[in-house]
């Protein structure tokens, strides 16, 4: 690989964990926020280690719920960040079990809380959701999206991190 040191920026998007590539853990609290939140310190400690760089943290939809928690609890190793698609786990949390409008949103959630679910319905009519869903892909990333999502047990980090999320004390004790 070439020396970094010129570079003006550094794009990193990894994959949460259970998802595309990575490894898929069988216990449930390997996906609660406090073991994300230290997936992405540990990845930021081995890319940026004594902060030498600015680092903006982008996260998007789930990301941003991790994101959020933490800035939260790591906020000296940032110094800027954005949340695309995304909302704060509190305000998430209080707007859906108090808004008709955001539980109408959110119906979908529901169902994916059942071990079963995730993997019955991401491979119903070959991944047809994701024409939908991803309507400015490529062919190519078409492909690759659904290469993924065929892939066994990927609906189950989907599964567990809606679960953890669903749940109001479990996605607000760490920010009390």
């Amino acid at each position: 690989m070439a020396s970094t040191s010129s570079w003006t920026y550094r794009v990193v998007a990894p994959d949460l964990r259970g998802y595309g590539n990575t490894t898929r853990p069988t216990d449930t609290a390997e996906y609660l926020l406090p073991k994300l939140t230290e997936d992405v310190k540990g990845l930021l400690e081995a890319l940026n280690p004594n902060h030498k760089r600015e680092v903006v943290l982008v996260g998007h939809d789930w990301g941003g719920m991790i994101s959020f928690c933490f800035a939260t609890l790591h906020e000296t190793m940032i110094d800027k960040m954005v949340i695309i698609n995304g909302m704060h786990p509190q305000a998430f949390l209080k707007q859906l079990f108090k808004s008709p409008t955001q539980m109408r949103m959110s119906w979908y959630m529901l169902p994916f809380r059942r071990p079963d679910i995730p993997e019955k319905y991401l491979i119903m009519k070959d991944l047809q959701f994701l024409d939908k869903a991803h309507k400015g892909f490529t062919e190519r990333e078409e492909y690759a999206h659904k290469y993924m999502y065929s892939q066994p047990g990927n609906g189950s980090a989907a599964r567990i991190l809606l679960a953890q999320l669903c749940t109001p004390s479990s996605a607000t004790s760490q920010h009390k």
